[in-house]
């Protein structure tokens, strides 16, 4: 049985020199069928060494919210089995919202200084 997931991404950027917006892409509302009904949530403590976020049930990760609520330090990610490749960063309290690749079934987590709680979402593609 297939899933919908649906959602709303709004952008704004106003420029700090000159307080004029530079930016207004249009909001773009996401409405994807997922191939199943399963999907994951939860907080994950993030080390400085390299942690697998256990996908659970899920076979064949789809898309991935990840909000790093640490006030401080940023965290890192990737879909390299060693945790060595950073594919993308938070810095404190940003999120990551994107889908998986199909080769790529481990998604790692690093913090940079310090431990840091990131909370997860994912569902199944």
């Amino acid at each position: 049985m297939a899933g919908t997931l649906t959602g709303t991404i709004a952008l704004k950027f106003t420029s700090s020199t000159t307080g004029q917006t530079t930016i207004d892409p249009p909001d773009f509302t996401l409405s994807v069928t997922v191939a199943g009904d399963h999907h994951m949530s939860g907080t994950i403590e993030v080390g400085t060494s390299a942690e697998a976020l256990d996908f659970g049930d899920i076979t064949n990760a789809g898309w991935v919210l990840l909000l790093n609520t640490d006030q401080t330090n940023f965290v890192q990610f990737n879909s390299d089995a060693d945790g060595t490749n950073e594919t993308g960063k938070m810095k404190p309290n940003e999120p990551a919202f994107f889908r998986m690749g199909d080769a790529h079934k481990i998604l790692n987590l690093t913090a940079d200084t310090a431990a840091c709680d990131v909370q997860y979402w994912v569902w199944e593609d």
